[in-house]
């Protein structure tokens, strides 16, 4: 199988004084490679709340080589999101922006944006939910389902369902596509900040990345796959309490945080070190 390609969502909070009063109350900045982004113009035009209060954001500020852009959205919309996400969507080895774009009467989607001839400028977007008030949670980009390009992972209705979608950009369409759905998974409580409780690991040592998300409980972690063009399971791993935060690779292991400050840690089944030193050792053999 091929490789998967090392495309995971880059993000960086920092405390810089300078646009603290045109960026969006609590959000942060993203920061890759030469390009930051972050959210500005709050608005109450959207009264969905579901990140904790009304005020969302009406533009996107992006920052390269000291130069500013920026672009704002029609009344019809707002940046549902805390902060954007740098990411290389379509494998090209230049970064796009991944936002939650809400529409006030058909509900979220994710839209990419750039730099282009001197402008940011709108990308491409999947088509949103068709509701008001449902909103989407992106989970991760990598390349999931091992054919060499990367796809964008998705939640769609976190706290309905949990309908994970995957979806793929070919770099030139204005349409993000959608590849393959399974419902039954949460990576957010409603008025929460945390958007990040999902990981993007080779979970079970195929040389494809996978996804490991909380189950609609939140109190169960399952790892996915993509087997073919559709998602399969791998065994449940039960907490027992709500998980909390950010789910933290460390080593062979994953940190998951839990209601009450407490912390659980589970093991990845294989061992990308051992195995290393095995096939070291069996070719030090065969020599």
């Amino acid at each position: 199988m091929k490789s998967a390609l090392p495309f995971i969502i880059m993000l960086m909070l920092l405390p810089v004084t300078a646009i603290a009063q045109e960026r969006l109350p609590g959000g942060g900045i993203a920061e890759a490679t030469g390009l930051r982004a972050w959210y500005a113009e709050p608005t109450e035009r959207y009264d969905h709340g579901i990140l904790d209060d009304a005020i969302e954001a009406g533009s996107l500020i992006a920052e390269r080589n000291g130069k500013r852009y920026r672009y704002d959205l029609p009344e019809d919309s707002v940046f549902e999101d805390i902060t954007p996400r740098l990411v290389d969507a379509d494998g090209d080895g230049q970064l796009e922006i991944l936002t939650i774009k809400s529409y006030l009467d058909n509900g979220s989607t994710i839209a990419l944006y750039g730099i282009r001839d001197g402008t940011l400028v709108p990308l491409a977007e999947a088509m949103p939910i068709g509701k008001p008030h449902r909103w989407l949670n992106p989970a991760g980009v990598a390349d999931y389902n091992g054919d060499g390009s990367p796809d964008i992972a998705v939640i769609r209705t976190p706290h309905i369902g949990g309908i994970l979608i995957l979806y793929h950009w070919d770099g030139s369409s204005s349409k993000i596509v959608e590849l393959a759905r399974k419902s039954g998974y949460s990576t957010h409580a409603i008025g929460s900040t945390e958007l990040n409780i999902a990981l993007t690991v080779d979970w079970n040592g195929d040389g494809i990345m996978d996804l490991l998300l909380p189950r609609q409980n939140r109190t169960d972690i399952v790892p996915v796959y993509m087997v073919g063009n559709a998602f399969t399971e791998g065994d449940t791993y039960r907490m027992r309490r709500e998980i909390t935060g950010r789910l933290e690779m460390m080593g062979n292991f994953v940190k998951v945080p839990l209601r009450g400050g407490l912390t659980k840690t589970i093991t990845r089944p294989y061992n990308p070190a051992e195995r290393a030193k095995k096939k070291e050792k069996a070719q030090h053999l065969s020599d």
